[in-house]
């Protein structure tokens, strides 16, 4: 079983993965890594800046789905791994095309609790304020270049992670068992 996540930022995501690694015995890859592992051959510095602008190098050379066919060759002799970092609309078509089965989670949460774990986490600048939180989203949301919203409305299955760890857990082992894997 191949379980794909996307969703909206600190909603989770590295949770259900760590879930599925840990609990479930899942490989564990990440588009993101795959750009950072690109980035890192040539020699280009990390920074989300330079993430994004050889993102969208990387997709007009190669195609949308440029990451997702990137790691599929890595795929092809498991049987179970999450795929995180799901960003458009044609790479989760590509995995869902290319694995089986495949399934797709979308994961989300209030606003206001993603912040706050966005700054527990230090992913995000301890000056950044809500609204610039929710602009610096929106760009990924619905934009030209990504558009998390168009997969997550692709989405098998839907986690709102607005509370306890418990509580995910919970919803991810009702998923599995959904999808046929503990029965």
């Amino acid at each position: 079983m191949f379980i794909g996540l996307t969703g909206t930022f600190a909603s989770g995501k590295g949770e259900i993965a760590s879930y599925l690694k840990k609990n479930h015995s899942f490989s564990y890859f990440s588009l993101s890594d795959e750009l950072r592992s690109f980035m890192h051959q040539q020699g280009i510095p990390l920074s989300r800046e330079n993430m994004q602008k050889y993102g969208r190098q990387l997709r007009q050379k190669e195609g949308r789905a440029a990451l997702a066919e990137r790691i599929l060759p890595k795929l092809t002799s498991l049987h179970h791994a999450v795929i995180d970092s799901i960003r458009l609309p044609e790479e989760a078509e590509a995995l869902r095309k290319n694995l089986k089965p495949f399934y797709l989670i979308s994961v989300d949460a209030p606003i206001t609790l993603r912040f706050e774990r966005a700054k527990l986490r230090k992913r995000i600048d301890d000056n950044l304020t809500l609204p610039e939180f929710a602009h610096l989203e929106s760009l990924e949301m619905e934009g030209d270049d990504l558009n998390i919203k168009a997969v997550m409305d692709k989405a098998d299955f839907r986690v709102i992670n607005d509370h306890k760890l418990a509580e995910l857990h919970k919803q991810v082992r009702l998923i599995l068992a959904a999808a046929g894997k503990d029965k």
